[in-house]
């Protein structure tokens, strides 16, 4: 990230993929196979070159720390593609976000999030879970697409008890679509899940774009339902404009203010530029302080204060 004094710093993105190198590099092998890695966003107005981020985590991480005049933090979350890997890569998470939290000496925390994958069984998904907590994971992340899932899934019930008796947030990307976006009527089952769980934190990623007004009619109906910023690889989120949605527009600011959207940027997985990023939050935030230091930092602080640690002896055994 180039410096700019005219930007706010990033306090903390919670939508981050610091992945194990040979997941990763099948992750960046998708993108490139569909093209996506030459494109750039037209909403883009930096001089940087646009292009997705260095995969390999010693390229990323030297990038995003080389202007950090101060500590920031990351949420770093996998996905698991298939039964019976989930265990392991949240082990790899834990250890990498470790490793790299080091070599930044400082500069950049990364809290490692874990995963689950429900043809592992209600069982495996609870242990895997709780495994997850107990070895300093805070935050879940589940890919409908990736991982073929339903968020109703009976085998995922764990993880949502989980996730009401501690208060950890779970980062859901919604949809069937391989190109990451979300149609309005997939939304209907995060409408479901958190009538049915309404302790359990879903963070809606990439606000549901293209379906964004409806993630926040979602956010305003459930207190448990958030969003976060997040584009989809060429697309900045959809978010109302304060000229043409006025009402709806500050039905967002107010969600804001209140914590419940988050700063997310995808990185490595991205074509724009985190400056560029932050560049449309100032613009649709129009001024608002409250709402956009909740945006970069706050609201990510406050969600990860809430934790409540498992009991000794919970752990459970894989």
């Amino acid at each position: 990230m180039q410096a700019d004094e005219a930007l706010p710093p990033v306090l903390c993105d919670a939508h981050t993929h610091f992945l194990p190198k040979r997941l990763a590099s099948k992750v960046r092998s998708f993108f490139e196979d569909y093209g996506l890695a030459s494109q750039a966003s037209a909403c883009c107005s930096s001089d940087s070159t646009p292009g997705l981020y260095p995969v390999q985590e010693d390229d990323l991480l030297a990038e995003l720390i080389a202007d950090a005049d101060q500590p920031r933090r990351c949420w770093s979350l996998p996905y698991a593609h298939k039964a019976g890997m989930a265990h392991s890569l949240n082990e790899q998470m834990t250890k990498l976000a470790t490793e790299l939290s080091s070599k930044s000496k400082g500069k950049l925390i990364v809290q490692p999030g874990f995963t689950v994958h429900p043809l592992d069984g209600s069982e495996g998904v609870r242990q895997t879970a709780q495994v997850a907590l107990a070895t300093g994971s805070r935050v879940c992340k589940l890919h409908c697409s990736v991982s073929r899932l339903s968020v109703l899934d009976g085998n995922l019930a764990p993880l949502w008890e989980l996730a009401q008796a501690h208060r950890f947030p779970t980062v859901v990307h919604v949809g069937t679509s391989i190109m990451g976006v979300t149609e309005s009527e997939e939304l209907a089952e995060i409408d479901e899940l958190a009538g049915r769980y309404p302790d359990a934190i879903v963070v809606i990623a990439h606000s549901g774009h293209p379906a964004v007004r409806r993630s926040i009619e979602l956010a305003r109906k459930h207190n448990n339902v958030y969003l976060d910023t997040t584009p989809v690889v060429v697309s900045l989120v959809d978010f109302p404009d304060m000229r043409d949605e006025p009402e709806l527009h500050e039905k967002l600011l107010q969600l804001a203010r209140q914590g419940r959207v988050l700063f997310g940027s995808d990185v490595p997985n991205v074509a724009i530029r985190v400056e560029d990023q932050v560049r449309d939050v100032v613009r649709w935030t129009s001024g608002d302080s409250v709402a956009l230091d909740m945006i970069l930092g706050g609201a990510a602080k406050k969600l990860l204060d809430g934790f409540l640690p498992p009991l000794q002896g919970s752990s459970g055994k894989l």
